[in-house]
């Protein structure tokens, strides 16, 4: 997966006030050291969700599942 893809994706339509916005917001979340990689979801194919669950656990309950309790 391309680290650049989504960024670059902001340039495919023309800007906007909003695109602006989300460029600066980028830029500030990779400038403060909080911009990792990019996890993938999807509600139409139920694609992703799994990996994004098991950070949210590693983050909030140190690897314990969250449903328990």
């Amino acid at each position: 997966m391309d680290p650049f893809a989504l960024y670059e994706a902001l340039f495919v339509d023309p800007a906007t006030p909003k695109t602006l916005l989300d460029v600066e917001f980028l830029k500030s979340m990779e400038s403060i050291g909080v911009y990792r990689r990019v996890h993938p979801v999807s509600s139409e194919i139920t694609f992703g969700f799994e990996e994004i669950y098991s950070l949210v656990q590693q983050v909030f309950e140190g690897g314990e599942d969250l449903s328990k309790g």
